[in-house]
């Protein structure tokens, strides 16, 4: 039996006011997206 994940990582963060997405902004020297990635 195989386990797929679909990560939905949308959005510009517009709130924020970054330059880049919120996904991809670092929190402790890692991108919030990684934390995602790594609990799977």
């Amino acid at each position: 039996m195989k386990n797929i994940a679909l990560i939905i990582a949308g959005g510009v963060g517009a709130r924020m006011n970054q330059d880049i997405p919120k996904q991809f902004l670092n929190v402790y020297d890692k991108p919030v997206i990684i934390y995602t990635l790594e609990a799977f």
